[in-house]
């Protein structure tokens, strides 16, 4: 989907969108990753509904260890 959009974005807009894919840990690396990024409008996160919950989920497991 994020490939999908990048590819749409590059062709309205005329300019380059890269899809950067970064799995892992049930999508929280590169979720971190959009969150942690510069507040400069130039990162777009693109991410299922199931990561919605993700957050409860994650905290509830380190907080086990």
């Amino acid at each position: 989907m994020g490939r999908l959009a990048a590819d749409t974005l590059s062709k309205a807009l005329g300019a380059q969108y890269i899809a950067d894919n970064r799995p892992g840990a049930g999508g929280n690396i590169g979720t971190d990753l959009c969150a942690k990024s510069a507040p400069d409008g130039y990162t777009l996160c693109v991410m299922t509904v199931a990561q919605s919950i993700s957050p409860s989920i994650y905290k509830n497991c380190r907080s086990t260890r």
